[in-house]
């Protein structure tokens, strides 16, 4: 099951590690994210934000770097969004 607090935990997770390596990297999308999931109560509406913060996810891989912890928790938001539409 996926929850709210979950996601939340691992974007924050996402832009503590960006902040130590000094990078602004996803900084503003994370800030974005959390606030989002902070203020909404449906599950679509928190279906719909993981899948957009997804997607932004994917761009950020593809033109930037992640470490490899930062790989584990961006795999671990993908299997989230894959259980909700299995």
């Amino acid at each position: 099951m996926v929850t709210k607090m979950t996601i939340i935990e691992l974007v924050q997770q996402l832009l503590k590690s960006a902040r130590a390596r000094n990078s602004e990297q996803g900084i503003p999308t994370y800030h974005y994210v959390i606030r989002a999931l902070s203020v909404i109560e449906s599950d679509e509406e928190i279906k719909s934000v993981l899948v957009t913060f997804n997607r932004a996810l994917a761009s950020i891989e593809a033109h930037g770097y992640f470490t490899p912890e930062e790989i584990r928790w961006v795999e671990m938001l993908q299997d989230m969004e894959n259980s909700i539409n299995q």
